[in-house]
């Protein structure tokens, strides 16, 4: 069950038309997730969404919607 208004789109594998096992699904853990990965272990989030095989304007778009963006310069999600 989809709690109400909390879920963006999937976050698809390029190519594979499957969901990401690799990522939260829930956008708010996403967010936190994704910035401890960019803070600790990536230098950009096209590096992160290439080490996860993740469709990185899937990702923009679910934190979108939380009204956050990413920041190159600050490689996080702000």
């Amino acid at each position: 069950r989809q709690p109400r208004g909390r879920r963006g789109p999937a976050l698809l594998r390029r190519g594979a038309g499957a969901v990401s096992a690799m990522l939260p699904k829930d956008p708010v853990i996403l967010l936190s997730y994704l910035n401890t990965k960019l803070r600790d272990e990536y230098s950009s989030l096209a590096e992160l969404c290439a080490a996860l095989d993740a469709d990185e304007a899937a990702v923009q778009e679910t934190l979108a919607a939380l009204d956050y963006r990413y920041s190159p310069e600050q490689n996080q999600f702000i």
